[in-house]
Formats: C-alpha cells, sequence, structure tokens
C-alpha cells in the first residue's frame, strides 16, 4: 500500500510524469510546432490532449471508485456519498483499513534466469596448450585456458578476436587461422584401403585319379 507523504513513495508518480511529458513532446511534433498564439490557446490544446489520454482510464477509474465506496461504507456504516476518491483513500488509511489496491499496486521486479553454460568448443585442445601460427615470418603463440585464451600477456574471449589482432582483418575466422578449421574445399584425409586377404582357390570336387600300375 502507498505511504502518502514518504519521500520513498514518489517514484510512481515521477515515472506516470515521465511518460505524460513524452506523451506531450509527441504530440507536439505531430502538431508540427511548439508555438501558440496565447496562453489560452497552450490551455485548450494541452485540456484536449489531456482529455484524450483519460478518456480510456474512465471506466477503470470508475470501477475503483465503487470499490472503494463499498469499503468505506463497510468500514464507518454510512454512505461515501460525493467524496473523492483521494479523500476516500485518506480515510480509509485514517481509519487503519487498507484501501482497494486497483491501481496503486507495486509492480514486482522480474528475476533473471542464468544464462545457459556455452558449451566448449570439442575442436579445442585441453586448457594449458599452446597454439602457434606463422604471419608474415612472425610467430604468434595462444595459450588455451578454461575460460578463454591468453595472448600477448591478455586475456581474450575469443581465437577470432586474437586473429583479427594479430592480422589487421576484420573478417576472418579465428579457429580457420590457427589451424583449427581447414579450409573449405580442401578435400578431408581417409584413410587408406586395407587390402583384401588373397582367397585361396577353390578346390575341386570328384574322384581322385590313382596312377596306373607299371607292368
Amino acid at each position: 500500500m502507498a505511504r502518502v507523504g514518504e519521500k520513498e513513495q514518489n517514484g510512481d508518480v515521477e515515472s506516470l510524469n515521465g511518460v505524460l511529458k513524452r506523451d506531450l513532446v509527441q504530440q507536439l511534433l505531430l502538431r508540427g510546432s511548439r508555438e501558440f498564439e496565447s496562453h489560452e490557446a497552450y490551455r485548450a490544446w494541452l485540456a484536449e490532449v489531456l482529455e484524450r489520454r483519460n478518456a480510456t482510464r474512465g471506466a477503470r477509474l470508475e470501477e475503483e471508485r465503487a470499490r472503494l465506496r463499498a469499503q468505506y461504507e463497510h468500514a464507518f456504516g454510512k454512505p461515501a456519498g460525493k467524496s473523492t476518491r483521494d479523500r476516500l483513500v485518506r480515510a480509509l488509511a485514517a481509519r487503519g483499513t487498507a484501501p482497494a489496491q486497483a491501481t496503486t499496486s507495486t509492480p514486482t521486479t522480474p528475476t533473471r534466469s542464468p544464462r545457459p553454460t556455452k558449451a566448449r568448443d570439442p575442436r579445442l585442445p585441453k586448457a594449458g596448450a599452446t597454439l602457434q601460427r606463422v604471419f608474415k615470418g612472425k610467430t604468434y603463440e595462444v595459450v588455451v585456458e578454461h575460460d578463454g585464451f591468453r595472448h600477448a600477456g591478455k586475456h581474450r574471449k575469443s581465437l577470432t578476436a586474437i586473429a583479427r589482432e594479430v592480422t589487421g582483418y576484420p573478417a576472418i575466422s579465428g579457429p580457420l587461422f590457427w589451424g583449427l578449421t581447414k579450409p573449405a574445399g580442401e578435400p578431408k584425409a581417409t584413410k587408406p584401403a586395407t587390402p583384401e586377404p588373397a582367397k585361396a582357390p577353390a578346390k575341386k570336387r570328384g574322384r581322385p585319379i590313382s596312377a596306373k600300375r607299371k607292368e
């Protein structure tokens, strides 16, 4: 419940004022000019803008007033009469009865779900390993760490960032530069075919021929 008169309760009011100011700026842009013929012309334009804004809130305001009147009659045992919303809220607060929370509820701050942990690239070697690359006659080294990479004494989140720093090329693949990925179109290494063992010739079936006796 909002506590009237306490400084820490002004956030909702200031937020609504900010929304109203932004809406007025938009209406002035649609009008095409910030100049008015007189103060009366400005007040008439402002009243028209506010009337259009409040047209959609009339039904909700009347619904809230009906709840406050019913709560007032229950607390004091008499009709509320023509009391305004603010008077009804103050009377119920002084009585110790919480007014109906129709439009003064404090929004809860949504909690952020933790970000999913990014899976480690299976192409990377274990932490502590060193990647080397020779570029324009100079050798560059990168040490693989658990949460990134270390190059020239500085921690980096990706190999692509290091490759851009080394080459100066904005569009370059880090895994390709450091040899973890083969260029497109390069044939993949295939295992040599294992020669099949030679099969023994099939034996002919039939009655064996016996040698003739010498006479």
